[in-house]
């Protein structure tokens, strides 16, 4: 749904936006369609953008309710959201990229979450999906801290996307055999530390898809523990720091503590020493499936 400020045409019509009546704003329609009649395009270019009779008197008639005016100022005077509905782009520059926090406490805020999420949806989904694909996964994080802006009605409109894409690097993950090309190129350079905090960033709605990640990064480990004994020691590390449910909690620590051992006494890995990581992991993931 594309979104249009009524800003610059009320200002264009020399309106106070501070001080608004219905009478003022019906003379200003009036002079505006006079205008709009005389023209050679029979359209007005305000802001650049040309607006037709219909548009003109849309914009009017919306704005004659005091409450929706309110919202398009809140839009108007957060130029990071603005620019995202109305153009699609995005500063993610700082927590709080797109909205004033403090106004999250007003007594309007659930009414302008239900006016702003229909503007706002595919925007912010194309966004935090465009992100994470290009594994720019602290943007994504910033960009998703700004889901509180939607409603539950346009909840899987806006996170649809990235669920199918954190599905997909899932299957990705679970393809992934020993010595194997795709393990340098897709593991090595994002599981990091922000990858996991991106995880945690998850809405809680997603929170199976956490796990789904999790279980196949595990999974992985046990298919390459021989061959590549320190991937798996660095990514224990880095998983010690997910949200998870205890049984994964308990296999993340138990396989961390042998790959410590590993490295601490500087051992090539043989079959047997990595024996207990497969044999823990089958029997809890049995525990937890059950």
């Amino acid at each position: 749904m594309q979104y249009k400020s009524p800003i610059p045409l009320l200002r264009y019509a020399g309106i106070d936006i501070r001080n608004i009546d219905v009478a003022q704003l019906n003379k200003a329609k009036k002079a505006l369609l006079t205008e709009l009649d005389i023209s050679e395009n029979k359209s007005l270019l305000v802001d650049g953008d040309e607006l037709t009779k219909d548009d003109i008197i849309s914009i009017f008639d919306d704005v004659k309710d005091q409450q929706v005016l309110q919202f398009h100022q809140w839009i108007h005077n957060s130029p990071r959201l603005l620019k995202l509905i109305r153009d699609g782009e995005v500063d993610a520059g700082k927590k709080g990229i797109f909205f004033d926090s403090s106004w999250r406490y007003h007594r309007d805020f659930d009414a302008f979450r239900e006016f702003v999420s229909p503007y706002l949806a595919q925007p912010l989904a194309k966004a935090i999906d465009r992100a994470f694909r290009a594994r720019k996964l602290k943007e994504a994080e910033l960009i998703m801290a700004e889901h509180y802006l939607i409603s539950d009605f346009y909840f899987d409109e806006t996170f649809g996307r990235l669920n199918r894409s954190l599905n997909t690097l899932a299957k990705e993950i679970k393809a992934c055999e020993p010595g194997s090309t795709s393990l340098q190129r897709l593991h090595f350079e994002y599981i990091k530390r922000a990858f996991i905090d991106f995880l945690n960033a998850l809405p809680e709605q997603l929170s199976s898809d956490r796990k789904t990640i999790v279980t196949s990064l595990i999974n992985l480990s046990v298919k390459i523990q021989h061959k590549e004994p320190q991937f798996c020691y660095d990514l224990y590390l880095i998983l010690k720091k997910v949200k998870c449910d205890p049984d994964t909690r308990e296999i993340i620590t138990h396989n961390l503590e042998i790959f410590v051992r590993y490295k601490n006494e500087k051992e090539n890995a043989s079959p047997w020493r990595f024996v207990g990581l497969a044999i823990l992991l089958l029997s809890v993931l049995a525990r937890a499936c059950s």
